[in-house]
């Protein structure tokens, strides 16, 4: 697993969620069992503050650190209805990057049904190759606000952190799948049993059975992966 497994002891970057308020400065990834995968190939990530993304994650993180983690998703679930609400309120600018050009124009007119006095600065698709990263960053760092990233694993956390390196003042959240799956989804993506259950991956490999592999494979092993490496010495688990 690329830079977990050399000689330098790695630090994950984990955020307790205890008391958790919405903050106007926070920069935040969420890490699940799928996308730890690119972390462990990537050195630069210990750079970035995680949430623990899902009810496992927080309770393997948990047993690992010896330390309480609440569960924290960038979606409807859990996190994005009161930046939203709040950036509503304040007037703060809020910017979407992610998806396909039609499906985040789709989440777009979504939202401002919710919120309608919502102000909407940069909403582009997730598409962009390197040479056009730095023209994104730029045009984030000029509005401000708040940034919703949801450009995949590992894409995402190194857009994110050209914005801390560029001077972005606001808030940053990545947020993987949230805006293609709230596109294409009338009311909320996860119906309220299976939130409230905490079986949302039971939905989501329902709704999407390329994820089945993901959460059969890629889940245990990664589990297995990150236990040993903790227990070896190789990493260390940092609670903020």
């Amino acid at each position: 697993m690329g830079d977990t497994l050399n000689n330098k002891t790695r630090y994950l970057r984990i955020k307790s969620g205890k008391d958790w308020t919405v903050d106007e400065n926070e920069k935040i990834s969420f890490l699940n069992f799928s996308s730890i995968t690119t972390y462990f190939e990537n050195s630069d990530l210990d750079r970035v503050e995680y949430y623990c993304d899902g009810s496992l994650s927080s309770v393997v993180v948990g047993v690992l650190s010896r330390t309480k983690i609440n569960r924290f998703s960038f979606d409807f679930t859990s996190m994005a209805d009161p930046v939203l609400n709040h950036a509503e309120e304040k007037g703060i600018p809020v910017n979407i990057i992610g998806a396909k050009e039609d499906e985040v124009a789709d989440f777009a007119v979504k939202i401002k049904k919710h919120y309608p006095k919502l102000n909407l600065g940069v909403v582009r698709d997730g598409y962009f190759g390197n040479d056009e990263t730095g023209d994104v960053v730029a045009s984030l760092v000029d509005v401000g606000g708040v940034a919703i990233l949801g450009l995949g694993a590992g894409k995402q956390e190194k857009v994110l952190m050209q914005l801390i390196d560029k001077g972005f003042k606001g808030s940053c959240y990545t947020c993987g799948g949230f805006v293609r799956q709230e596109s294409h989804s009338q009311g909320d993506y996860y119906p309220k049993i299976f939130d409230k259950l905490n079986i949302r991956f039971l939905y989501r490999m329902y709704k999407e059975p390329h994820t089945i592999t993901r959460y059969l494979i890629d889940y245990p092993k990664n589990i297995l992966l990150l236990a040993y490496l903790v227990i070896s010495g190789k990493l260390k688990i940092k609670i903020d």
